[in-house]
């Protein structure tokens, strides 16, 4: 890192500038410009029955193809949370074990990237998070993960699996 107060490159490629008159900041994220953006349908069809549990990487039939989820909001009777119960970690062999009202899930496109953090500020991974990490690896046969990655590549631009 150099000592420039305007400009400044870290480690892992980030560019911080700061507009000397105005002070305003301005990151550039290598990669980030490669994260899709939503385009409009070229063409509209009405959604069958499987497409309503499939049609996109959220729905019900997909769950191994977005990021392992933080938590999720289970509908029950007497549950903690207004009638519902929240289930944090949820193992991949019990994604379907019960259906969720809400997902909270991952950026596949985030913003700062987790080399940005361990590059740039020497910052190690949790020992709870590698371990939620390593059983949910064990738990999908490593499927739902490398799919994630092959989702990621494909849609900035790149080609095949990234895991």
């Amino acid at each position: 890192m150099n000592d420039d107060p305007y400009y400044r490159e870290l480690p892992d490629g980030t560019i911080k500038q700061v507009n000397p008159f105005t002070g305003t900041k301005v990151w550039t994220v290598p990669g980030r410009g490669a994260r899709p953006l939503g385009r409009p349908a070229e063409q509209l069809q009405n959604l069958t029955e499987r497409d309503r549990h499939a049609a996109c990487t959220f729905c019900p039939d997909n769950h191994l193809l977005t990021p392992p989820e933080k938590t999720r909001l289970v509908k029950r009777e007497g549950g903690l949370v207004r009638g519902h119960d929240l289930i944090r970690h949820v193992p991949a062999d019990q994604l379907d074990a019960t259906v969720p009202e809400f997902r909270r899930v991952p950026n596949l496109f985030e913003i700062l990237s987790w080399q940005y953090w361990q590059l740039n500020w020497g910052m190690d991974l949790p020992r709870a998070s590698r371990d939620w990490q390593e059983e949910y690896l064990i738990q999908s046969g490593r499927g739902g993960p490398r799919e994630v990655g092959s989702q990621r590549q494909v849609q900035s631009g790149g080609v095949g699996a990234a895991c």
